[in-house]
């Protein structure tokens, strides 16, 4: 009973699962049909170098599964010299307007990413930062982890800072939901852009981490659960993952590879 009032209440279980058993074992998901079957998806997408940092097996149970507030999955996976993040969404059940279906704004993945979810450097030590460490040597007082805003510096061409801020302007609801007084939840994410996308247990969502995507919490009394994976273009592709990124292997073990399971991709 304490196991099912935990796993009734749980929202996320992450971020190494395929570590776990989608490439080491064949209990729950036979490797070669996955990682064959998601290499050439991949592949046909334009991903040279396709290497996995993270897996999440998401839970929207029924009443009690919360909102995913408005986000950019590059945020949190960010890659340089450009943004490579693609996501891979599975539905594990019918996935609706009741029960906390994807929400996303078509063409968003064409604006620059907002903002950066990373390891502070007052916590952590700028040393610990450059060799990619867990072992923080700087202000165990300071939190952990910060938002930061992305705020274009790696270009000085003027156009460009002001279509940036421009578009930041747009989007007043980062880390947060569009919402209106004089409507209803849904009527506010219609009238700032996007659109619900209800699919089936089996569908397979795709796309770039850029995306401005979100959900809404499960109100209803059906369970929406999904398999994530996140993807990145590795070091063969000349993309590096940042080494501020909040998610760093301990001792860099290596980020598994789609192209082939018994190599691996090095962190910087």
């Amino acid at each position: 009973l304490n196991s099912l009032l935990i796993l009734s209440q749980t929202c996320k279980i992450y971020d190494c699962l395929h570590h776990l058993f989608l490439f080491r074992t064949k209990t729950l998901l036979n490797p070669d049909t996955l990682s064959s079957k998601v290499e050439q998806l991949v592949k046909e997408l334009g991903w040279f170098d396709p290497v996995v940092p993270q897996s999440m097996y998401i839970c929207k149970n029924p009443h009690v599964g919360g909102e995913v507030t408005s986000h950019q999955d590059s945020t949190f996976l960010h890659t340089t010299p450009k943004q490579t993040c693609l996501g891979l969404w599975l539905a594990l059940h019918d996935a609706t307007l009741e029960n906390g279906c994807l929400w996303i704004r078509p063409r968003s993945h064409h604006e620059p990413l907002r903002r950066r979810f990373i390891r502070n450097p007052q916590h952590f030590g700028q040393t610990a930062i450059e060799t990619c460490s867990n072992i923080a040597t700087g202000d165990l007082s300071q939190p952990q982890m910060i938002f930061i805003h992305e705020t274009n510096s790696q270009t000085d061409n003027t156009d460009d800072i002001v279509l940036w801020n421009k578009q930041m302007s747009s989007v007043p609801w980062e880390g947060s939901l569009p919402t209106s007084l004089s409507c209803t939840q849904t009527d506010a994410l219609t009238n700032a852009g996007f659109v619900p996308v209800e699919c089936k247990s089996g569908d397979l969502l795709l796309f770039a981490g850029t995306l401005d995507h979100l959900s809404l919490p499960n109100m209803s009394n059906r369970p929406r659960h999904t398999f994530q994976l996140h993807l990145v273009e590795g070091n063969n592709a000349n993309r590096q993952w940042s080494k501020s990124n909040w998610l760093q292997y301990p001792q860099k073990i290596p980020f598994l590879r789609l192209t082939n399971t018994s190599s691996t991709a090095i962190q910087p």
